[in-house]
């Protein structure tokens, strides 16, 4: 089932993509409602995730920062994986997941590689083709230009090849044959040329523990000693290449002496404030770090006077920087905990 979800949202940059899945999740609500009310798991997540909308709700016309429309459209925003799981029961009754995925193996890395040769060899043509503003450009990692291929930013293309090579990598396990052998070879390929440092590393981990797990169980307390001198040691290698990239990150996060002007450090800070100064409740849906308060409501901001920082004229890129201060500010320590147990018992029924 996880294979299906990651196909409905497979392109999530590209927008025809976006209109066909909410399309098909508004087609798919009804035999959604069905699931939920024949699984005890898909129950449990939706209760909780009402008590959680109650507790967003309850403490939005509560807080002195409060607007209904804010509040309306992270309502619908915090509703996505639902969204998700409508689409995905609804396109595939149709079609086999495995099917699909394994018939857009293919071409998915033909037209990837052709995107990332005109990026890199010609990226003028490359951002009038795509209608991107610019080509990115990092100054640490291996990789001067992270690639992108058809995705709008490179994280998205390493999150795809990530998923995309582990598909094959366990077919190959399976004994399915060289061909998805040499699918997650490429894969691997484009997931290196994004130079994303977090889709490298779960990748090395994942790979490590889905090798334990097709692994023969008499087999596996000797691979697991062997694969881990071979995992720490392409650790090592990515810890090299990408350490430039973590010292970056320390101040990113608040390291160093100017912890008070950095976007994302501030952004976790009044997280934790609303949530200890609102407790238990927090400052309500649509107030801090989402959709909601970045379109409609940006009162908690001007309270702790973010507007007077560097970053603020361009705050849509660092308002959606991090998902947990979003869940943390608006519904406090309890709602946050609510929610999360939702997302794991989604996963959980999902698996």
């Amino acid at each position: 089932m996880l294979q299906g979800i990651s196909v409905v949202y497979l392109f999530p940059s590209m927008q025809v993509f976006q209109v066909i899945a909410l399309l098909f999740s508004f087609l798919g609500f009804p035999r959604l409602w069905v699931y939920i009310k024949n699984s005890k798991i898909l129950t449990s997540a939706f209760i909780l995730y009402v008590i959680y909308v109650f507790f967003g709700v309850v403490s939005l016309f509560f807080s002195p920062y409060g607007k209904v429309l804010a509040g309306l459209v992270q309502v619908l925003a915090n509703f996505k994986i639902y969204f998700m799981l409508a689409a995905f029961l609804y396109l595939f009754k149709f079609v086999s997941p495995s099917k699909l995925l394994s018939n857009i193996q293919l071409p998915y890395i033909l037209i990837s590689i052709v995107f990332l040769f005109v990026q890199w060899v010609f990226p003028s043509a490359y951002i009038l083709i795509t209608g991107y503003y610019k080509v990115p450009v990092e100054l640490t990692g291996y990789i001067k230009y992270p690639g992108m291929s058809i995705f709008n930013h490179p994280s998205v293309f390493a999150a795809v090849s990530v998923f995309m090579a582990l598909y094959n990598y366990s077919r190959w396990c399976s004994g399915e044959g060289r061909r998805t052998f040499f699918l997650f070879i490429f894969n691997v390929f484009l997931l290196i040329s994004s130079n994303q440092r977090q889709e490298i590393f779960c990748f090395i981990i994942s790979i490590y523990l889905l090798t334990l797990y097709k692994t023969p169980v008499n087999l596996r307390a000797r691979s697991a000693v062997l694969g881990l001198f071979f995992i720490l040691s392409l650790v090592g290698v990515f810890v090299v290449l990408f350490f430039d990239s973590f010292i970056r990150e320390f101040y990113l996060w608040g390291g160093g002496m100017h912890a008070s002007n950095i976007p994302r450090y501030l952004h976790y800070s009044g997280a934790l404030e609303f949530a200890e100064r609102f407790f238990p409740l927090g400052t309500g849906f649509g107030t801090w770090g989402g959709l909601g308060s970045l379109q409609y409501n940006l009162d908690a901001y001007y309270s702790l006077g973010m507007n007077k920082h560097w970053w603020w004229s361009t705050r849509e890129a660092y308002i959606f920087d991090a998902f947990l201060p979003n869940i943390l500010a608006e519904t406090g320590w309890f709602g946050s905990l609510i929610f999360l147990a939702n997302y794991f018992l989604i996963i959980f029924f999902l698996s």
